[in-house]
């Protein structure tokens, strides 16, 4: 008998850039693991040009360069070219409406990836309704929580017996080779003998990087803040910084193709998102060995069904109203903050105790294998139930 034929999958994206986010890393790493899986796959940017993704992965990969959704030419050129493939699965990472309707009625089947809780009060109605049309376009939905799941069910855009929890992956390969903290603050030009606490994260609101500065002037003058990334709150977050007096204690790096680096010149990683459905960046914190100390707001990274993070591998300290934008924490809670901070210094046994934890904890349950090889498993069920 012949070997079965590999699932062909597109995995459909925004664009290739780094301000994209985790979406863009979810699909890189899929990329990279999914043959494995004995899936046969085609990375489709629907906008702009080759970027770092491209320029890294050995799979094909196509640029639609649409210049808008509402750009008819590459629409028509989109379909033509979906035809031709002849694609078992579309796997859509982003929520690229105009490509749902340019590959309507190909005969493939369509799967949307949800990132988290989608949050109507930031959402154009349009959006919403769009959303909701997917319950009837699409034939699965991966989740990356339990409860995104119970989320997307509850507002009807696609039936809780159709979303399979999926959780996200990393890369304990990729982590397994770090440079040292002092070859990491040479390339990053950072101070050598500082205490550095860092975030890596698009500055975006909800992202809580303003509160930033709040830290550090908790902590003393030897420590100082490096984020990781870029994003519309920048100016806000400098400005910020320098009315409280530390902006000459916070340094920024922009994006990095390489990230180790960054986890590399951190003494401690630390969390301020108001909300994370699952927060790539812990679980490369937890690979890279870096204790966690930050602020626990909504999210489902501490689910009771599946949590990535536990009592036993991070210190995070409650948010009060992690939904409310315009809420402050209390100097209190920063002081505890600061306070656990330090304590990572002081108390180096129970620190590394929890740092081995969280290590163990993120290999044995979120790796990029196992995030591919459920991916594959919801493929080969939409494919077999179609039968």
């Amino acid at each position: 008998m012949h070997p079965p034929r590999p699932i062909r999958v597109a995995l459909i994206c925004y664009r290739d850039d780094l301000l994209a986010g985790g979406a863009l890393r979810v699909a890189q790493l899929l990329a990279q693991y999914l043959p494995q899986e004995g899936v046969e796959v085609q990375l489709v940017f629907a906008y702009g040009s080759r970027g770092p993704v491209g320029d890294q992965v050995t799979i094909p990969v196509k640029y639609l360069q649409a210049r808008s959704s509402r750009d008819w030419q590459a629409f028509r050129q989109a379909r033509c070219w979906f035809r031709e493939q002849h694609f078992d699965v579309l796997h859509f990472i982003d929520a690229v409406h105009w490509l749902y309707a340019a590959t309507l009625g190909l005969g493939c089947k369509r799967i949307v990836h949800y990132h988290g809780l989608p949050n109507q009060k930031t959402m154009a109605w349009q959006d919403q309704l769009l959303g909701i049309g997917k319950r009837w376009l699409s034939d699965a939905g991966i989740v990356i929580t339990h409860g995104a799941k119970r989320g997307v069910a509850r507002l009807g855009w696609m039936a809780a017996a159709r979303l399979h929890v999926v959780p996200n992956g990393v890369s304990p390969d990729y982590f397994a080779n770090m440079p040292t903290q002092a070859d990491a603050r040479k390339q990053l030009n950072l101070p050598a003998t500082v205490k550095i606490v860092g975030e890596v994260a698009r500055f975006s609101v909800g992202s809580g990087l303003v509160e930033i500065a709040d830290l550090l002037k908790q902590l003393p003058d030897e420590w100082h803040a490096l984020l990781v990334g870029d994003g519309p709150l920048r100016q806000q977050i400098e400005a910020h910084a320098q009315a409280s007096g530390v902006a000459h204690r916070l340094h920024f790096t922009g994006f990095l193709q390489d990230v180790r680096v960054a986890y590399a010149a951190m003494d401690v990683v630390t969390l301020l998102a108001r909300y994370q459905s699952f927060c790539l960046m812990l679980a490369e914190a937890m690979l890279a060995r870096i204790p966690i100390v930050g602020l626990q707001g909504a999210g489902e990274y501490t689910e009771r069904e599946y949590p990535l993070i536990t009592i036993e591998n991070a210190i995070l300290f409650p948010r009060a109203q992690p939904w409310d934008e315009e809420s402050v924490e209390s100097e209190a809670l920063y002081g505890k903050l600061a306070a656990a901070m330090q304590a990572t210094f002081t108390q180096k046994i129970g620190t590394a105790k929890r740092v081995e934890e969280a290590a163990q904890w993120v290999t044995a349950r979120f790796t990029a294998r196992q995030q591919a090889h459920g991916c594959a498993e919801v493929y080969r069920t939409v494919l077999r139930n179609s039968l």
